[in-house]
């Protein structure tokens, strides 16, 4: 699943009828799209896409489960 993708849909998770759990820090779902054309949805937290400008379109990198921006890693 490493690798590099495009993200092609960040969306809120649904928790339903409950409530996020207090102290819970916000996740966000991203929908990836690889450079072999596979789909994959991964969870990461939403304040780590904002600090890194990922949004619908980005290049990033996907290492140990993180999502990282293309540009932020090759400068």
């Amino acid at each position: 699943m490493d690798g590099k993708y495009k993200v092609i849909e960040i969306y809120e998770m649904d928790f339903g009828c409950e409530e996020r759990a207090e102290g819970m820090e916000d996740m966000v779902q991203v929908r990836l799209c690889s450079t072999s054309g596979e789909i994959i949805t991964v969870q990461a937290p939403d304040a780590s896409l904002y600090e890194q400008d990922i949004i619908e379109g980005s290049e990033v990198s996907l290492t140990d489960g993180k999502l990282k921006k293309y540009s932020e890693i090759f400068g």
